[in-house]
């Protein structure tokens, strides 16, 4: 471990070195990057676990993250970032601890017009797999929802096994290879493997149970317009997701209901799990798609509050923000075109 430990460092002296003796003009700028891990710089990691690697970049930029250990280096990540969601700075790369164990150190480079204008690292400890398991109260994670609902606070707990999160994570993994298989994917890609993703599992047979239980309605308008509540406030997550799949980059990615409950998400991962909430209620769903402006809403097949727009007998509602009900939908979507994608089951 000594020699290990000394051998490390001393790759680490080397890369600074390195750093540092790139002319200084490229680093005078106020440019600035930012790398760290969904457990936090330092933590330990067992081969197989699932990483989340954040990074913050100031400016549209050419990136490389990478991955660096005693044995050698991996590319974890090359290629261009740019602006998204309005939120410029901030991305995250889902991906896998791989090989070897021992300590290591994840690098990010910021270059602009090929020159490295910015850096950052991040040290942490990769663990034999044998270890994930220990202790068990790490394999669960218990979630908190707080929302407000007509002037009152509500409360639901949930407790979800990361097992069970890994496995969808996997599963949304196979089903981007397949969207992606044919080349370019339009809204009808969009409308046949989303609603797919509408998955009506344990944890939202709970959830709904519960939410009918605090419901002040129990029926109808009401309860639809509750249900709704839960999911406008789960945080939206303006962050720009990339998943690598076999060295190729994916970014915008929908998830499904049980990783939006742990992670957050956009318009479409709200929808998708408003959908599966209000299915789990027996109401007849589809997802109705916006290509122009690129959004996504609930449809719920059901009679419209008086001026409520529907499409082809689905009542429109809105998820990815708060406040709205049944019927009403953003001045931005009236008279856009958009596609019906019913949730069969």
């Amino acid at each position: 471990m000594r020699r290990l430990t000394f051998n490390f460092s001393i790759l680490f002296i080397l890369i600074v070195t390195v750093i540092i003796l790139v002319p200084q003009h490229t680093l005078e700028q106020s440019y600035r990057a930012k790398v760290w891990v969904d457990k936090g710089c330092g933590s330990s990691y067992c081969l197989g676990e699932p990483i989340r690697i954040h990074f913050y970049l100031s400016d549209p930029s050419y990136v490389k993250i990478i991955s660096i250990f005693e044995s050698g280096e991996r590319v974890v990540y090359e290629g261009w970032v740019t602006e998204r969601y309005g939120n410029a700075g901030r991305y995250y790369i889902d991906t896998y601890v791989a090989e070897p164990t021992g300590y290591r150190i994840l690098l990010l480079e910021m270059y602009i017009n090929g020159a490295l204008v910015a850096w950052d690292y991040c040290e942490l400890k990769v663990l034999p797999e044998e270890y994930i398991l220990k202790p068990p109260s790490l394999r669960y994670v218990e979630k908190t929802y707080r929302w407000v609902y007509e002037g009152r606070m509500y409360e639901v707990k949930l407790t979800i096994n990361l097992l069970d999160y890994r496995y969808y994570r996997e599963k949304k993994e196979r089903i981007i290879k397949e969207m992606e298989k044919d080349g370019v994917i339009d809204i009808y890609d969009h409308c046949y493997y989303y609603p797919r993703m509408v998955v009506v599992d344990r944890y939202i047979k709970e959830l709904a149970f519960k939410l009918y239980e605090l419901s002040p309605y129990k029926y109808g308008t009401g309860l639809i317009n509750f249900v709704a509540s839960f999911a406008q406030s789960i945080r939206y997550n303006l962050t720009g997701e990339i998943i690598i799949i076999d060295g190729v980059v994916h970014m915008d990615n929908p998830k499904f209901p049980l990783e939006t409950l742990v992670e957050g998400g956009d318009c479409e991962d709200k929808a998708i799990l408003a959908s599966a909430l209000l299915k789990a209620l027996r109401y007849n769903i589809a997802l109705v798609l916006f290509e122009r402006p690129d959004h996504i809403m609930v449809g719920v097949k059901t009679s419209c509050p008086y001026s409520g727009w529907n499409v082809k007998g689905y009542c429109l509602l809105e998820t990815s923000s708060y406040g709205w009900k049944l019927g009403s939908i953003p001045d931005r979507l009236k008279g856009a075109t958009c596609l019906v994608c019913p949730v069969k089951g």
